[in-house]
């Protein structure tokens, strides 16, 4: 693995007042009874940060790269996700060194924030 990548950071995201919520609220019960509670993130009804809709995070350990993946593919449950790599480098990690699922669309990301 290489030591400059320190992790991977799934993102859910969902659309809140919607049946997406609870979903997105059961993987996130889910993810923590899989990944352990330190290792997900808060539940963000609304926009933080770069994304654009709701979300929660899951924080991957290098080591943990293709059971994420795995995970997320096996679990999202028709939700759309993203996880990426965790870098010194958040414009790559969130354009280059990303795996998407699910459609994307205009709502999910601004990647802007993160333009040199």
């Amino acid at each position: 693995m290489n030591p400059d990548i320190r992790g991977f950071h799934i993102h859910v995201y969902f659309n809140k007042a919607t049946a997406e919520e609870q979903v997105a609220s059961d993987l996130r019960d889910k993810a923590k009874n899989d990944w352990g509670d330190a290792a997900v993130g808060r539940f963000h009804r609304d926009p933080v940060g770069p994304h654009l809709t709701g979300s929660f995070l899951v924080w991957v350990n290098p080591d943990q790269r293709d059971f994420a993946l795995d995970w997320t593919t096996d679990n999202r449950n028709g939700l759309r996700a993203m996880m990426h790599k965790v870098t010194d480098d958040d414009h790559h990690d969130h354009t280059e060194a990303v795996t998407w699922y699910g459609d994307l669309g205009p709502d999910i990301i601004d990647i802007s924030i993160f333009e040199p």
